[in-house]
């Protein structure tokens, strides 16, 4: 597993949504991969894969979810 840096990067995958999001570790909506509920989903619809050490590892691991809304998160720009 990568170190926790400002360079770490998580992908949130959310199948109710057919989405994924990459997000660096230090992401207020990643919390180091816990999310805002503390890594438990409620309605048990989504995951979050990581840690990985960049950001072209992270990419690789959404677009291989098969999601149809693939993009990076709006609020901390990982790349």
């Amino acid at each position: 597993m990568a170190e926790l840096t400002s360079e770490t990067f998580y992908v949130y995958e959310n199948w109710t949504h057919n989405k994924t999001r990459i997000h660096r570790s230090t992401c207020s909506h990643c919390n180091n991969g816990d999310g805002h509920s503390g890594g438990t989903s409620e309605g048990g619809n989504d995951k979050w894969h990581g840690a990985f050490s960049s950001y072209a590892d992270a990419k690789k691991c959404a677009l291989s979810l098969g999601r149809a809304d693939n993009a990076d998160c709006e609020f901390c720009q990982p790349c």
